[in-house]
Formats: structure tokens, sequence, C-alpha cells
């Protein structure tokens, strides 16, 4: 599993928007690859639902979120294991979640 930005040591940020994203960041980023340059990395997920941030939020998928990023683990039965769920029950979140874009299951 991975979290968007957890490839780096420092503090990042996620930027959750609603119906539309930072456009001038996108432009920025675009420029800056065609000058060859290596931008900061910018995480943005933009809904179109008013529930799905909402679902992102609910403290058992925050409490996942937090758990995946501060200790890795390497599988979805650890994952249940440090939060002490069920293997089904975690799987089943962990998928609407990859589905809402806060993480990606690898």
């Amino acid at each position: 599993m991975e979290i968007p930005g957890t490839e780096r040591d420092d503090d990042r940020t996620m930027y959750v928007r609603f119906e539309r994203g930072d456009e001038q960041s996108v432009l920025e980023t675009l420029r800056a690859l065609d000058r060859g340059d290596e931008p900061e990395p910018h995480y943005e997920v933009v809904y179109h639902d008013l529930n799905d941030p909402h679902r992102v939020v609910w403290p058992k998928n925050v409490e996942l979120l937090r758990t995946i990023a501060h200790h890795d683990p390497e599988s979805i039965c650890d994952t249940a294991r440090l939060v002490d769920r069920d293997v089904k029950q975690v799987h089943g979140t962990l998928e609407e979640l990859e589905e809402l874009h806060p993480i990606g299951l690898v």
C-alpha cells in the first residue's frame, strides 16, 4: 500500500478540493518539467461528489491512513493487525479509499 507523498521523509500535504483543482499548480509543474527541472511534488485530489471527502475523513478511515503512513505495513493482514480490525473489513475499507484516491494498493 502506498499513500501519495510517502516516498519523502519531510512534511507532505495532500490538497483536497471540490469540483475544481488547482490549475495554476498543474501548469507550473508542467512548465518545470518542460524546462527539465524536477518540480516539488503537489498532491491533490479533486472530488465531484460532496459525500466523498466525508467518506475519506471518517474516523476509522483516518485511523487506517495514519497507521499506513506511520507503520508502512506490508500487507492488508498487517494493517488489520495494527488497527485491531477484521481483515475482510480492512480490505473493503482500503478498496473504498483507493477509489477515493488517498491511497493506492500495490
